[in-house]
């Protein structure tokens, strides 16, 4: 009986792509029990990965916190495209005192993998 030996090339092909940063213009989620929908812009910028921006009394702030996974939909930049689906780390969330986004809190994000297809697009 003969195996085939799988290589790297291969593997690197079967392992779930990862979407682009760049790809998505907006994220939505809802915490657990909670029957109220959250809706963000997503930002990028060269030194920091995608994020979103929390008002600093928002009420999220007793919901979320870093290393939270959460199942989020993201909506592509592309119209055409249908939204996707994803579990997505909270990686950080820190507090701008300065600058262009004084008096928010910049929550960065780090997408796991992929959940299912999104049908309700």
């Amino acid at each position: 009986m003969i195996l085939n030996k799988i290589t790297k090339n291969e593997q690197k092909f079967k392992q779930p792509l990862l979407p682009q940063r760049d790809k998505y213009y907006g994220v939505e989620f809802s915490i657990t029990n909670d029957n109220i929908l959250y809706q963000f812009k997503i930002w990028n910028s060269e030194s920091k990965p995608m994020f979103f921006l929390i008002k600093e009394n928002s009420n999220i702030f007793g919901h979320i916190k870093p290393g939270n996974v959460l199942n989020m939909r993201y909506y592509s930049v592309d119209p055409t495209l249908p939204t996707e689906c994803w579990n997505t780390q909270i990686e950080q969330i820190s507090n701008e005192k300065n600058g262009r986004f004084k008096g928010h809190h910049l929550v960065e994000l780090m997408i796991l993998d992929s959940i299912i297809q999104d049908k309700a697009a």
